[in-house]
């Protein structure tokens, strides 16, 4: 039960934030959630549980590389941009136009003609958010492979005693 609460609340607060973030979620958790190592586990187990952990790692490696790229270059951006505006005749009003410049970074033009901006530090907060829940995962699946390898190792210890 707490579980699916708990996804319940973290979805719908990052729905808030960020629309994209929040549907991964709905994608990813339940998914996570099938993936439970039983207390009493089997052989059986340990192929069916690798098979659940080997697909959704991989499913997870590819969005988790493509959001650490990105936030990557959108803080090589954000740095570019500062140091490029950072002018003004003191140390606060330099501070001041290399901020302003990072939240209204021009983009290109709409199609009605006027000029589109997006705030940098804002796309730079939202991949971060999607990185972190990419790498919780990841985090959890190694948790939960080591988990499986240990189990079969005592599997085969207690084989081994019983021969």
């Amino acid at each position: 039960m707490f579980i699916g609460d708990f996804e319940q609340r973290v979805v719908a607060y990052c729905a808030g934030f960020d629309d994209e973030l929040a549907a991964r979620m709905e994608y990813y958790l339940p998914k996570l959630k099938r993936v439970t190592v039983p207390a009493q586990i089997t052989e059986g187990h340990v192929k069916s549980m690798n098979s659940l952990i080997d697909d959704l790692y991989t499913e997870v490696v590819f969005d988790y590389t493509a959001v650490k790229d990105a936030l990557e270059d959108v803080k090589r951006k954000i740095e570019v941009v500062l140091k490029a505006n950072y002018k003004g005749p003191n140390e606060r009003a330099r501070m001041g136009a290399a901020i302003e410049a990072a939240k209204n970074f021009r983009i290109g033009v709409k199609e009605d003609g006027n000029p589109e901006y997006v705030n940098l530090f804002e796309i730079e907060t939202r991949l971060r958010r999607r990185f972190l829940f990419l790498d919780a995962i990841l985090k959890i699946l190694q948790q939960k492979s080591d988990r499986l390898l240990s189990d079969l190792a005592v599997l085969k210890i207690e084989s081994n005693l019983r021969s």
